[in-house]
């Protein structure tokens, strides 16, 4: 498989596929993955009144006997319409998980490898001088119309950040934060050249440690003691006892 690669010039090609964008999916960990970046990115606000915080009469409804009804002394029970809401949630809900940093760049690696037939290498990225309208035609181009593109960039560039600022669906990010769901939300990948490097060096490291092969540590060898000499017993002589 390869690559789809514009010059500066707009002039597409094929590109080899570098040997580090090859493997297999791991959907367990780029599915584990995303669910942490969408948990993380949760306000934990949303909150619902009791029965106590209701603005409601608190008179009673009816009379306490003679009705046929069971006996209530206000509204604002979270049976009625209107009344309180018992169990939910407080505004005090914490999303926040965390992930292993090896496991984040396991499925940032996966998310690369599903998506690899949506990355674009385009070298005209980096001759953005601040111009919306020049980088409009480059994401047509690249990516074409109402599509999500991820534009990701080898270093922070404030003229091709702000060229890509103003296009709805273009989300900017550089080799060394973008994550995985940022990846796998996106119809188009474009990137650069130096901006794969950027990545290759991030990621290869994590990942080949991962796959070396765990040597299960050799228990160290129990050395028996010696057992200490049985001390010698002393034979006391048996003298027989004078008879008078």
């Amino acid at each position: 498989m390869k690559l789809t690669h514009y010059t500066t010039t707009g002039t597409q090609s094929q590109m080899a596929l570098p040997a580090w964008l090859s493997g297999e999916v791991n959907d367990v960990e780029l599915a584990k993955a995303i669910r942490v970046y969408r948990s993380n990115a949760r306000q934990g606000t949303s909150k619902v009144k009791t029965r106590s915080e209701v603005n409601r009469t608190k008179k009673k409804w009816f009379k306490q006997k003679g009705t046929g009804n069971a006996r209530h002394g206000a509204r604002t029970a979270n049976i009625f319409v209107g009344g309180g809401i018992s169990h939910g949630p407080n505004g005090m809900q914490n999303w926040v998980r965390s992930l292993p940093q090896r496991a984040k760049h396991q499925a940032l690696h996966s998310a690369l490898l599903a998506q690899i037939e949506n990355v674009v290498i385009h070298d005209g990225l980096s001759e953005l001088k601040g111009k919306t309208k020049a980088a409009a035609q480059l994401v047509a181009t690249a990516a074409g119309r109402d599509a999500r593109v991820l534009v990701i960039l080898s270093e922070t560039q404030p003229a091709v950040v702000r060229s890509l600022a103003n296009l709805a669906n273009v989300l900017t990010m550089t080799a060394g934060r973008v994550t995985a769901l940022e990846v796998a939300a996106a119809d188009k990948v474009v990137t650069t050249a130096e901006a794969l490097k950027v990545l290759e060096t991030r990621l290869m490291a994590s990942i080949a440690k991962a796959e070396q092969p765990k040597v299960a540590a050799e228990a160290p060898k129990k050395v028996a003691k010696a057992k200490p000499a049985a001390k010698p017993v002393k034979k006391v002589a048996k003298t027989a006892k004078a008879t008078k």
